[in-house]
This record gives C-alpha cells, sequence and structure tokens, in this order.
C-alpha cells in the first residue's frame, strides 16, 4: 500500500503552495525510530508530460481578504462569505414537495383505514 500525504502552506494567506508524495516503506532505526523518503509523485502525459499537483494548491473560487481590521471588530471575512453563498445556494435549490397524504388501507377484518398527516 502506498499512503500519500498533502499539504497545503499559506505564505500570503492567499497564495496556496501543496505537495503530495506517496512514502511506500519506513526504514527502521536502533532507537526504534524509523526514516521515511517520497519516493511517488503524481503526473500527466497533457502538454508533453510534467508533474502535476507538486507546487501548485487549489485555486480559491472566491478570494476573500482576511482583514485585520474586521477581524478585530468581530467579523470573519471569509466565515460570512461562506455562509453568504450557502444561503444563495439553498435560495437556488428546488423546494420539496409537500408529503402526499397516506393511503387508504384495509385491515385484514375488512375495515378500511384512512391515515392522517
Amino acid at each position: 500500500m502506498l499512503p500519500f500525504f498533502g499539504a497545503e502552506f499559506y505564505s500570503d494567506g492567499l497564495s496556496v503552495v501543496s505537495g503530495l508524495v506517496g512514502i511506500s516503506r519506513n526504514i527502521p532505526l536502533m532507537d526504534g525510530g524509523s526514516v521515511t523518503a517520497p519516493e511517488a509523485a503524481f503526473w500527466t502525459p497533457d502538454k508533453g508530460g510534467h508533474w502535476i499537483v507538486e507546487n501548485h494548491g487549489v485555486d480559491p473560487d472566491y478570494v476573500v481578504d482576511q482583514r485585520p481590521d474586521l477581524e478585530v471588530a468581530g467579523h470573519d471575512p471569509q466565515l460570512e462569505k461562506a455562509i453568504e453563498l450557502a444561503r444563495q445556494a439553498l435560495d437556488k435549490s428546488p423546494k420539496l414537495p409537500a408529503r402526499p397524504k397516506y393511503p387508504r388501507q384495509t385491515t385484514s377484518t375488512g375495515k378500511t383505514t384512512s391515515g392522517s398527516n
């Protein structure tokens, strides 16, 4: 089994540098510890072949400045933007249909019953 480990590092709050490498074995040490070394990564044959994932993280869908003056005032601009987007998505989502009435059923004695909502 080849475990892969990913990490994202935010250098300026906007740029994301990412690494994703695989380690397939541990080299044991005398003190009970171990040493690992990266042995695998992802590449693609697209555009003549190049390594992917390495040194490029996930590009944000929305860039929201994390302004210290707003944080001191008790605001979290990133959280507020996420809530705004979630509300917009909820407003656009189709409403659930009303639950239908329960069907009429006949009991083993032949009595007809109707459910209620």
